[in-house]
């Protein structure tokens, strides 16, 4: 069996009160040390460095990383995103030791998440899909695909082989200037 991160239960709980979703940016799995429970968040703001997913997925939105005299930590401003209608989600929340995401073997894991991730997909204007075994296991669900957006995983891994894509979502301030578009 996989390892389980779960999702924060007071950011689930906070979720779960939105009446509608803006954005939900759908990533594959947890950091094995996930400090937090909410995906590409870090525990401090110095580890959300240029090598941190979550640093490129802010600079994509906000055009940076916010003041941390505003919000004492990553945690802090995840919650902030919640009230702009902004959530972070996982397909799984079982670490998948670093193995492809399969629709057949890893069943058990997505509908683990879906119980959490469905009622929310379900109430969000735009997903974007990090990474193509994201797209893989989405794709072909109940959720309406008008709504996905596929994009290269957020990480700078990732640049080094899609630049001209990786740059259309996580370049500075792209995503932002995509969600005004829609």
């Amino acid at each position: 069996m996989y390892d389980k991160v779960s999702l924060n239960s007071e950011y689930q709980l906070k979720i779960n009160e939105l009446e509608s979703v803006n954005l939900v940016v759908l990533g594959k799995d947890p950091y094995p040390t996930d400090p937090i429970g909410i995906p590409f968040m870090k525990g401090t703001w110095s580890e959300m460095d240029g090598n941190s997913s979550g640093f490129h997925i802010f600079n994509s939105i906000f055009g940076g990383l916010p003041s941390s005299d505003k919000y004492e930590s990553p945690k802090d401003y995840a919650n902030y995103l919640l009230s702009q209608g902004i959530v972070f989600l996982n397909c799984s929340y079982h670490y998948l030791e670093k193995e492809k995401l399969s629709k057949i073997k890893h069943k058990n894991c997505l509908d683990d998440a879906g119980i959490i991730n469905i009622p929310i997909l379900l109430k969000s204007q735009r997903i974007i899909l990090c990474g193509k075994e994201v797209s893989s296991v989405m794709l072909a669900s109940s959720i309406d695909n008008n709504k996905f957006i596929e994009a290269p995983h957020p990480s700078r891994l990732s640049r080094k082989s899609k630049k001209e894509d990786w740059d259309k979502i996580w370049g500075h301030n792209q995503l932002s200037i995509l969600i005004r578009k829609n």
